[in-house]
């Protein structure tokens, strides 16, 4: 396995390749790539939205805190959903709760959408006003 990090951009997304040769060095390569987002509506790198190999999208973790009267906290059961839930669109697309340690959940890609976009919910349904919360969203991109 060869590792490298590819770029930080401008705009914050933190770049982690790591490349997976199968076989005996074969043209279809498995592409792995960390991809950290820390907006709504983020697009996809290039090669992951082309790829001819099958794309699947792991979320590693989802950090979330809200300014509440100048001071911030971790609120409890807050939910992410996303676009790239497109198999079982269950409960509005959720994907976990935040701030919570879990298992990788993995997403089969099954359109070449060129940008995700995420949206947080409280525990009864309701929409997360965004205008004082902050997330940063760890995802691996395989392709």
């Amino acid at each position: 396995m060869i590792t490298f990090i590819s770029d930080i951009t401008l705009t914050g997304f933190i770049f982690v390749q790591m490349i997976r040769f199968e076989g005996n060095l074969s043209p279809n390569k498995t592409i792995k790539r960390y991809f950290v987002t820390k907006t709504l509506k983020t697009d996809l790198p290039y090669d992951f939205i082309h790829s001819k190999n099958q794309r699947y999208v792991h979320v590693i973790s989802c950090k979330f805190v809200q300014k509440i009267d100048g001071h911030t906290i971790v609120p409890a059961h807050i939910s992410l959903h996303a676009d790239f839930v497109q198999d079982k669109n269950y409960e509005d697309s959720f994907v976990r709760f935040c701030n919570e340690y879990n298992d990788r959940d993995k997403y089969e890609q099954l359109n070449q959408n060129e940008c995700l976009t995420v949206w947080f919910k409280h525990i009864n349904g309701t929409d997360v006003d965004m205008a004082n919360a902050h997330f940063v969203l760890k995802l691996m991109l395989e392709y």
